[in-house]
């Protein structure tokens, strides 16, 4: 297990169960040796609203919405996006260094925050 400080409840064990499932049977084998052009993307376009991250995420924000989060398509959708956020951040990361140190308040940052 990757994450194991968070205290769990079964809908958080089961939601990084997925996610970690996801990761390792379908998004690394079908995406893993396209990081560097994904970084491209990051540098091109950022974040703007007609960037290829801010498509790759909302796409399944979309999609739950058209199919609802009360059916398993639409929950899927919802999963998906936080995998594809995932990417994101990870793309980030590659690009403009690693995270600030959890457990402040967002944008509540010095420069010894850093993880």
């Amino acid at each position: 297990m990757i994450i194991k400080f968070i205290p769990r409840t079964e809908e958080r064990e089961h939601l990084l169960k997925w996610i970690e499932s996801e990761w390792k049977d379908y998004s690394d084998p079908k995406f893993g040796d396209q990081r560097p052009l994904h970084d491209e993307f990051l540098k091109e376009t950022g974040l703007e609203l007609d960037g290829w991250w801010y498509n790759q995420v909302f796409q399944y924000w979309k999609r739950a919405q058209i199919l609802g989060v009360d059916t398993p398509a639409g929950r899927q959708a919802i999963a998906k996006m936080w995998a594809a956020m995932s990417g994101l951040v990870e793309s980030v990361i590659r690009v403009h260094g690693k995270l600030p140190k959890p457990g402040v308040s967002s944008g509540n940052i010095e420069k010894d925050w850093f993880w």
